[in-house]
């Protein structure tokens, strides 16, 4: 028994389709690790296909670190001001997209630990978007500090 035209052209087409798929996928992993920046301030190479301004789809998660001391402003430590506000936010107080600009080179990380892989850095002036905040440190890991932790966040426009 034959098919009509039209049912042979459909199955085709989602031969196709899902071949296109996989193959988009895998040339996207290929380009996006092949192509590789030079991280100068660390004097390591970082993988484009981990910046979110080269690749908002990456499938990685960038962490950068904040942390307010005893005297309400920014530690040396967490180097990123909430934009457009007088203070410090608390930790506890950052939601999903608040906006906060760098006011030194933050470096970010893969994971929310200081001992994670740094995979890029956050330039002076430059801001960045949060992801999540779910990550704040104990009042044992903070030590002198009021309030911290690990940022999930996304690079944007200031």
């Amino acid at each position: 028994m034959w098919k009509k035209p039209i049912e042979i052209l459909h199955a085709v087409a989602k031969i196709i389709k899902s071949a296109g798929t996989v193959l988009g996928f895998l040339a996207m992993v290929y380009v996006g690790t092949a192509n590789l920046l030079s991280n100068t301030e660390f004097g390591q190479t970082v993988l484009s296909y981990f910046d979110p301004l080269i690749n908002p789809t990456r499938l990685t998660q960038n962490y950068v670190y904040y942390e307010i001391g005893e005297n309400g402003i920014l530690t040396n430590e967490g180097r990123l001001a909430p934009v457009n506000q007088v203070t410090s936010k608390p930790y506890h107080q950052i939601g999903e997209s608040d906006i906060f600009q760098a006011n030194s080179t933050v470096r970010v990380r893969n994971a929310p630990t200081g001992s994670a892989d740094k995979i890029g850095v956050i330039a002076l002036g430059e801001c960045v978007k949060v992801v999540s905040a779910e990550f704040p440190l104990s009042e044992e890991q903070l030590g002198n500090a009021i309030s911290g932790g690990w940022l999930n966040i996304e690079k944007v426009d200031c």
